[in-house]
């Protein structure tokens, strides 16, 4: 999604007021998480991360989630379930960015980034049978994934990638027109639109043709996570200051000394980047024998969440089972 900082700012809300509308409409879109849902805050050298946690007593290697920008914890809901049908899920609202995380020193580079989650992952990892985590970040979430597997793969058993933007290929003029656009134009409605660009129309699940299966939501439910999500990036948009990186290029050697398994999923129809050209860049630098790369015809750069539901739980599955009991 849109938004991030120029490198040493801290990012906050711009008022009060601004914070307590913002909640409020997080605080909505968020009853559409399942149950049991429980949250924490985890202390790092850059402030107070919010995580949000679900079905946490399971046994399987924990699922860690880090929403694009703007977006916070919410834009998992209608995933959740799914994810957690055997593991437990800790979704992290990315620290500098809009959500309950409290940003307290700057981040310069994506150092900082994986320097950030791997303090996260060291506490969710805590007192935990387990020592690795399955990874996912959606859009700027996706390339924190990436950055921060590139630097350190200690605590990662597979890492996940949702359409990350400039990691495998730059950003298209149009959206970075209409990112700009939205920022300064004060309008809610150039705001949705732009918005919209990115996540479809209401009721698309983020492509064309797409259904709902086993582990997705009825019609109504659809309809809620989407307008309390729409409502929530508005809020943000108007009322937080980001504090993040810009996100980078990643180079070709590190992409290559990848160790862990890798799953790229890319939209077809994304606004952000050209999916073709990230897949081909990707199909070339991954290491063949433990990455998978994916585009998903007819998706937008917010992919579908039945899609999600379906795929990412058997690559986990496989990824489980290769490594063994």
């Amino acid at each position: 999604m849109s938004g991030s900082a120029e490198t040493g700012k801290v990012g906050g809300f711009l008022t009060d007021e601004g914070r307590e509308r913002f909640l409020a409409a997080y605080d909505r879109a968020m009853r559409c998480w399942p149950e049991p849902r429980a949250g924490r805050e985890i202390g790092t050298r850059f402030g107070a991360t919010y995580v949000h946690v679900y079905n946490e007593e399971a046994g399987g290697i924990p699922l860690v989630l880090l929403h694009g920008a703007n977006s916070t914890s919410a834009a998992w809901s209608r995933c959740i379930a799914a994810f957690g049908a055997d593991r437990p899920v800790y979704a992290v609202d990315t620290v500098g960015d809009a959500g309950r995380s409290v940003q307290t020193a700057p981040l310069r580079g994506p150092e900082d980034l994986s320097e950030w989650l791997d303090e996260v992952l060291d506490e969710v990892l805590d007192g935990r049978a387990q020592t690795r985590v399955h990874l996912v970040g959606m859009s700027y979430g996706g390339w924190i994934a990436l950055v921060h597997a590139t630097r350190t793969a200690r605590r990662l058993a597979s890492v996940t990638a949702l359409d990350p933007p400039r990691a495998l290929a730059p950003l298209k003029p149009s959206f970075l027109l209409g990112a700009i656009a939205a920022a300064v134009s004060g309008s809610d409605r150039r705001r949705r639109r732009f918005l919209g660009t990115l996540m479809g129309p209401e009721g698309s699940e983020g492509s064309e043709g797409s259904e709902t299966t086993g582990g997705g939501t009825n019609e109504g439910q659809e309809s809620e996570a989407y307008e309390g999500q729409m409502d929530l990036m508005l809020a943000a948009m108007r009322h937080f200051r980001p504090g993040t990186p810009h996100p980078q290029k990643i180079d070709d050697e590190p992409l290559r000394s990848l160790s862990v398994p890798v799953l790229v999923l890319l939209a077809e129809l994304s606004a952000v980047h050209a999916a073709r050209r990230a897949q081909t860049r990707a199909t070339a630098l991954l290491p063949a024998a433990t990455a998978w790369t994916e585009t998903v015809p007819g998706a937008r750069h917010v992919l579908p969440a039945d899609v999600l539901s379906d795929l990412l739980p058997r690559f986990h599955a496989e990824v489980d089972a290769a490594d063994g009991p």
